[in-house]
């Protein structure tokens, strides 16, 4: 079942040319995506499940290939 659903499209960026990654904190708080470079778009979750609105934190790394979630974080942490 669809729980949601929206566009994450952004009106400034350039699309990542090493493909798009979307990843989930292992304990459920957020989803990130890297879409354009030099962004990485956040999506909060509340305790129910249901998603919060999304903001866009600034990467100084434009040549992203992989990113992942730590585990055992107190705050969601990528590496």
């Amino acid at each position: 079942d669809t729980k949601a659903n929206g566009s994450v499209q952004e009106r400034v960026g350039r699309p990542t040319d090493h493909g798009q990654i979307g990843i989930i904190d292992p304990e459920c708080r957020l989803i990130g995506m890297h879409l354009y470079d030099g962004h990485f778009k956040v999506i909060p979750i509340d305790d129910k499940g249901g998603l919060k609105e999304s903001f866009n934190i600034r990467l100084e790394e434009l040549q992203v290939i992989d990113i992942a979630f730590l585990f055992g974080c107190a705050r969601p942490t990528i590496a």
